[in-house]
């Protein structure tokens, strides 16, 4: 099996094995020899060979839509030739700006030659193409430079590609047909797998930590909006009393303790002194219902 093959067959392995079984049903059979022929004289020159190896395994695919390659279907000799018009404005657009040459990763020779063939591509916008040239694979896109290197021969790109496919670096979404590959975003799926493991141990902290125990910690931390829930919880729990004693006795802090009352305020028994200091924190808040609140109880 040559390495054109056995990157095909990884790939088509880990999409079946994985719920994409349509993606590989919906290949088309290879390409004959008098197949690439026909290919080569619609194309108006000869198909580079990598080229014709990936094409005689498969010539593109049976339907548009489910495509191989991510989002883009697989194209075949056929196709490839519907879209050579699409690839030449591309090259020629680049052609007219040679100061993104460099940036493109292109040769003045393959910049300079008509000889491009497509060979993945959804519409005419996001397209693969090889430099029948010099053989190296290029992206076609709307944003500047139009024409980008990707990787220096149709087996390295396959190869890469099936390595990142077989890493699990891909998952099964839904969109362009019942569905396509996707790349992971593994640094926010492990941001979202930290925050999903940190809600799990708050709960159970909550869930197990002693009420004023909670409120010991949340006041240390000057965490307003867990004391605020705090409160609520010990109101229900009958232990308004003792949570009040701690707030008092562990902070000063006028803002903190009228957040923390915010919900309660009916509930609890505070001194002249303890009303004017929450009416003093919900001033500075900015909370007018529980400043004159606070100020009526002080009287």
């Amino acid at each position: 099996m040559n390495r054109i093959a056995a990157a095909m067959a990884a790939i088509k392995t880990w999409m079946a094995e994985h719920g994409a079984p349509l993606l590989v049903e919906n290949l088309a059979p290879g390409a004959s020899a008098a197949d690439l022929a026909e290919a080569a004289r619609l194309l108006g020159m000869p198909i580079p060979t990598e080229l014709a190896m990936l094409w005689s395994i498969h010539d593109g695919q049976l339907e548009e839509q489910n495509g191989f390659v991510e989002h883009l279907d697989l194209l075949g000799a056929k196709a490839a030739a519907a879209e050579a018009d699409s690839v030449k404005l591309f090259v020629e657009f680049l052609r007219q700006h040679p100061d993104d040459w460099k940036t493109a990763g292109v040769t003045e020779a393959e910049v300079r030659s008509d000889r491009w063939i497509a060979f993945a591509g959804r519409g005419y916008a996001d397209l693969l193409v090889i430099s029948a040239e010099s053989g190296r694979v290029f992206w076609c896109g709307k944003d500047a430079p139009t024409v980008q290197l990707r990787a220096p021969s149709i087996t390295a790109w396959l190869e890469e590609y099936a390595a990142a496919v077989v890493a699990d670096d891909y998952k099964v979404e839904e969109g362009f047909g019942d569905y396509c590959l996707a790349r992971r975003d593994r640094q926010r799926e492990a941001a979202e797998a930290a925050k999903k493991a940190k809600a799990i141990e708050h709960a159970q902290w909550r869930r197990e930590t002693p009420i004023i125990e909670q409120l010991r910690q949340a006041l240390e931390k000057k965490n307003d909006a867990l004391c605020r829930d705090l409160f609520e919880d010990a109101a229900k729990r009958n232990q308004l009393d003792a949570a009040v004693d701690l707030l008092f006795s562990a902070t000063r802090e006028p803002s903190l303790l009228a957040t923390s009352l915010q919900y309660v305020l009916g509930q609890v028994t505070l001194t002249k002194n303890q009303w004017a200091m929450v009416a003093k924190g919900a001033e500075a808040l900015g909370n007018d219902a529980i400043r004159d609140q606070a100020l009526a109880r002080a009287r």
